[in-house]
């Protein structure tokens, strides 16, 4: 049974995932800046809008799984996959010299290694 702790922490990801992954995908290139998400300067719409597809759509499995209590690989396969994106974020945002957001990148990575290494 999953405790209080890493069920929050799951719905934490969850909804950074679900909010921003929204974000990507129904929101224009050009309007993402207005938003708060930079970067994509030089990246394709679609690719963008790819990107939020699967931030939208591991937010919704993971809280599938957890609710469903299902096999816990599933849940730490998704996990795998945003400490992937967190890593390649993070890095993204350091070369860009973008500290706030280098900062929140973090904190998920961290929530993400967390989640894998003590569930």
């Amino acid at each position: 049974m999953p405790t209080i702790a890493f069920l929050s922490l799951q719905a934490f990801l969850a909804i950074i995932f679900i909010f921003t992954g929204s974000m990507k995908l129904f929101t224009p290139k050009e309007k993402l800046p207005q938003k708060g998400i930079t970067g994509f300067e030089n990246i394709q719409p679609l690719f963008i809008h790819l990107l939020g597809l699967a931030e939208v759509s591991g937010a919704m499995l993971l809280i599938l799984f957890t609710f469903l209590n299902s096999h816990i690989l599933f849940v730490k396969g998704i996990v795998v996959c945003y400490t992937a994106l967190m890593l390649a974020a993070s890095y993204h945002h350091l070369v860009r010299k973008e500290s706030g957001k280098l900062k929140m990148t973090l904190v998920l990575l961290c929530v993400c290694l967390f989640i894998l290494v003590f569930k």
